[in-house]
């Protein structure tokens, strides 16, 4: 008898035929509710642009050292390394960046990129096609994260740093789309059905 199987992120449905996706969650008191849920500062000369691999070689991290830290010494942006700091910490750091470089190298979305959506930041990273495409075809959700690769990077920090305004809206496409797509209430939908319960419409009050 096959049992029912989930995968986390998006891009594993491709290689778990008759999955379900299940999406992640981010912990709400964390980040939501923190009143860090803002855009950075306007008067920042130059936008600060962080990176915190959690898996350096997975994640493209020597190409995106590179060019974040050429771009910082030629004063386009503040860039920030973070490695080795407790995950307690992260919110503020998150919260003060304007733009969160995740990864170039594994093509799927995961946690440290929904966090820093939550928070109304900038995510860069390398997200394939079909992962983009099924968002859109299930959710008519547009996942606004900025597409970049080892050759597109420079000039993708480059534009973001020039725009303010398009920083500004990319933030707020972030939380709309951790909220319709990330939400407990999509979490609930996919398991009750597998844990044999019915959905209460009212279920975030009880």
């Amino acid at each position: 008898v096959r049992v029912p199987e989930f995968v986390s992120t998006v891009d594993l449905l491709e290689f778990c035929p008759g999955a379900t996706w299940l999406p992640t969650l981010v912990d709400d008191h964390r980040w939501s509710t923190r009143k860090g849920r803002f855009l950075a500062s306007p008067d920042r000369k130059r936008p600060m642009v962080l990176h915190a691999p959690s898996q350096v070689g997975v994640k493209g991290s020597a190409m995106i050292v590179a060019w974040l830290t050429k771009l910082d010494v030629e004063g386009v942006v503040e860039y920030v390394r973070v490695q080795g700091r407790p995950s307690a910490q992260m919110p503020e750091l998150v919260g003060g960046a304007d733009v969160v470089v995740d990864q170039i190298g594994t093509g799927a979305y995961g946690v440290a990129s929904l966090e820093a959506m939550t928070y109304g930041r900038v995510v860069v990273a390398g997200v394939w096609p079909s992962t983009r495409e099924l968002l859109k075809s299930e959710f008519g959700q547009e996942l606004p994260i900025v597409e970049a690769d080892p050759k597109t990077l420079e000039s993708v920090i480059r534009g973001l740093a020039a725009d303010r305004g398009k920083r500004a809206q990319l933030g707020k496409r972030g939380i709309e789309f951790v909220e319709a797509v990330h939400s407990p209430q999509k979490v609930a939908e996919v398991l009750a059905p597998f844990l044999g319960v019915p959905m209460q419409p009212n279920w975030r009050d009880r």
